[in-house]
């Protein structure tokens, strides 16, 4: 349920301290952008940060990170049940966004994080996240129309909500574009708060003057806005202009004009444009970067398509369809932790768009099945441009589990093989961000150092395909330094290759092998390219999510100019040595 109001978040932190400073961000559109910015910024510097966005986009614990990194289920599981213990002793009714902004604050305070970059859940004044106690800035992004059921019918309604984020002493910033009337509006609550107010925009800032030309307009504002908004808080970074755009070129902002490999699964080769426009003004900007970019010569637009209930879908389709579109809509199941959200039908959506003049055989009911919808719509495209749209959630209840999740899930189910007791099952930790087998070993490693006291382990055992050893044990465990005489494998063989009747997967077992033994890191452009095109999510591939952890453990690594972090080659590994 949506219940906004301060009275039971603030009870709910009344003895959790606030060491960390705030940047809160508010606003209808480009306010996660913003935070994106502003972290990526923060890293550049070596700034410990934290980031609280929502909605969450696979897991629920994905909504808060650490230094760009996702925080572990097992940690955010700890921090929640701590949360959720003191609401039921204190019989507080919290809601479920104001029981995770608690777990997010609560995270970053045991983190020791130097900065949290908060987004505002829904308006401003009575969000949960204006429980913050030392704001350094904020943030005020374009305001639209929406939730207007809960933050008013009118934009300078909205705008006296959204301005409520604001603090006496504490500068804001604002996107400069908003309209005469919401500037106004929030001109006038500054002076009534004794906040001071800097309108900006791409003429303000720097940086965004050496990429002008790399972005759009929206992302002008954004990166304008995130960029004086860093100034306030840093004003001793102002000028590292150099170091922050390479940085903000590296970023990814998974879910917003984001170009998405799908060829694993339907075979499509060309790229597709994925983007979370969920009201009219966020459509207004995807139609005006699909007319621009992949509209050459009048060219059809083929779109996967998901709404939630209440949304304006038929302003947003008038934005986003032109004559001869295709349409294929599909539904997405319940949101965890986000009950109040449900999926607009599929034929509701269908519906809205005949109503377009989308022509029936231009239209495809998918239901809850996105692959079906994906594979129909390559087909309809063929080369053409297809683009992903609307409400972003799982269209199937097992979306939300992890790889790694999802194997231990099996392993309980089988009584682990007979390998360990099953009474082990309460004490399985899953890594969730291995993009190959070599960091499915590597991060496992790390991941087991972490959350067993600062240890690593005696021995590992790793449980496989059979035909999957000389590549797991010889090329990855010996290019990691970890001593091959600790390292135990089982091994089960599918049907086809213990007698060499499958020869197809024979020769892709021969030919993997070959690459790791040349590339043992996996540096090279065709691993790590593989690592890229499994990555459409941006999940960090950083071995520690801070440099006091990476200190401690003592693994020595190097970390590029892409984000990517290896290895040392040669060097001795704190694994190497028995505990």
């Amino acid at each position: 349920m949506i219940d906004l109001g301060l009275a039971r978040i603030t009870a709910l932190l009344k003895h959790t301290p606030q060491t960390w400073r705030a940047i809160h961000v508010a606003g209808t559109n480009g306010k996660g952008s913003i935070c994106a910015y502003l972290t990526t910024m923060l890293r550049a510097k070596n700034v410990s940060c934290g980031r609280f966005t929502s909605p969450h986009l696979i897991d629920r614990w994905d909504c808060i990170t650490v230094n760009d990194c996702a925080v572990s289920e097992a940690r955010f599981r700890h921090f929640e049940d701590l949360v959720k213990r003191r609401n039921e002793e204190q019989r507080l009714g919290a809601s479920e966004f104001e029981l995770l902004t608690a777990t997010a604050f609560e995270i970053f305070e045991s983190e020791k994080v130097e900065v949290g970059v908060i987004e505002v859940g829904l308006g401003g004044a009575l969000d949960a996240t204006n429980a913050l106690r030392q704001k350094s800035v904020t943030v005020i992004s374009k305001i639209g129309l929406d939730h207007q059921s809960f933050l008013g019918s009118t934009l300078e309604e909205i705008a006296s909500q959204k301005a409520g984020i604001m603090r006496a002493g504490v500068p804001c910033i604002v996107d400069g574009s908003n309209s005469r009337s919401v500037l106004d509006v929030i001109k006038d609550y500054a002076a009534i708060t004794g906040a001071t107010v800097e309108f900006v925009g791409p003429q303000t800032s720097e940086l965004v003057q050496n990429m002008h030309d790399e972005l759009e307009p929206h992302q002008r504002q954004n990166l304008a806005c995130a960029h004086n908004a860093f100034q306030f808080a840093y004003p001793r970074y102002a000028h590292d202009t150099g170091v922050l755009t390479r940085a903000i070129r590296g970023m990814v902002w998974p879910g917003r004009l984001q170009l998405l490999d799908i060829e694993r699964l339907t075979g499509r080769k060309a790229a597709v444009l994925l983007d979370g426009a969920h009201n009219p003004q966020s459509a207004e900007v995807l139609a005006a970067y699909v007319d621009k970019h992949l509209r050459t010569n009048n060219t059809p637009v083929t779109y996967v398509l998901a709404a939630s209930e209440g949304k304006d879908l038929t302003e947003i389709l008038k934005l986003l369809l032109r004559p001869g579109d295709s349409v294929a809509a599909v539904e997405f199941g319940p949101v965890d932790g986000m009950p109040w959200v449900r999926s607009m039908k599929s034929e509701n959506i269908l519906g809205l768009a005949d109503g377009l003049s989308v022509a029936i055989s231009s239209q495809f009911d998918a239901h809850t099945s996105v692959q079906s919808a994906l594979e129909w719509a390559t087909r309809t495209a063929n080369e053409g441009p297809l683009v992903i749209a609307g409400s972003l959630g799982p269209t199937r209840k097992e979306t939300r589990l992890s790889e790694a999740r999802s194997y231990a899930n099996l392993a309980t189910a089988n009584s682990f093989f007979g390998i360990i007791p099953e009474s082990s099952s309460p004490k399985i930790v899953c890594e969730g961000r291995a993009l190959d087998s070599y960091s499915n070993v590597l991060l496992s490693l790390i991941q087991f150092w972490q959350d067993h006291g600062n240890v690593w382990p005696e021995q590992i055992t790793i449980v496989s395909h059979a035909f999957k050893r000389e590549r797991l044990v010889d090329c990855h465990c010996g290019a990691i330094g970890f001593p091959l005489d600790r390292v135990n494998f089982v091994g089960i063989d599918p049907p086809g290759m213990a007698d060499g009747t499958n020869e197809a997967a024979a020769k892709g077992v021969v030919e993997a092998v070959t690459q790791w033994l040349e590339d043992p890191h996996g540096k090279g452009n065709v691993l790590a390219g593989k690592r890229k095109k499994r990555n459409p999510w941006g999940v960090s591939q950083l071995l520690f999510s801070t440099e006091e952890g990476r200190k401690r453990s003592g693994v020595r690594s190097e970390i590029r100019e892409d984000g990517q972090e290896y290895l040392s080659e040669g060097s001795p590994q704190p694994w190497s040595y028995s505990n």
